[in-house]
């Protein structure tokens, strides 16, 4: 049951669940338990049962839900490694557009090009890391925007 419990944890990941998200059963059905042993098969309605009593799902009406610990759970590091993550996409986007001292970060582009990777949880922390580089000093705000510094171009070409 643990390999099912596992599977189900895995499923609501590569979705991009979040918090209050359900469960697609239909698609989960169709995509991984049909390809289950029928041990597998039969431990599908108690392994959901055992991530409601772990805490991770929450079952209203027949509906599995993600839980905040479930969230926590699928996406281990929490806010703190996705602020991270995204901070040093946030860099490589400059980089990889030879961005210079003064130059905007073109948030549309950089959300088509790293967006549709993305959990939740690295979703909602674009704005803290940004914060965080303009704390660092590697990019300043100004007029709505995020420039680059000196400081940040050094540090995006030196790294």
């Amino acid at each position: 049951m643990d390999r099912v419990k596992e599977d189900i944890l895995s499923f609501m990941a590569e979705s991009r669940a979040d918090a209050g998200h359900s469960l697609a059963a239909r698609q989960f059905y169709s995509q991984r338990v049909q390809r289950y042993t029928p041990p597998e098969q039969d431990s599908v309605v108690p392994a959901l049962q055992s991530l409601v009593a772990d805490g991770y799902l929450e079952e209203r009406e027949g509906n599995y839900f993600l839980t905040e610990n479930g969230l926590s759970r699928i996406y281990p590091g929490g806010e703190v490694q996705a602020i991270a993550e995204v901070r040093a996409d946030v860099l490589d986007f400059l980089r990889s557009n030879n961005a210079r001292v003064g130059h905007t970060l073109a948030v549309r582009p950089f959300f088509v090009q790293y967006a549709n990777r993305y959990n939740p949880l690295q979703m909602r922390a674009f704005e803290k890391a940004a914060a965080a580089l303009t704390q660092d000093n590697i990019l300043e705000e100004r007029d709505g925007g995020h420039i680059l510094t000196q400081i940040g171009y050094n540090q995006i070409y030196t790294a």
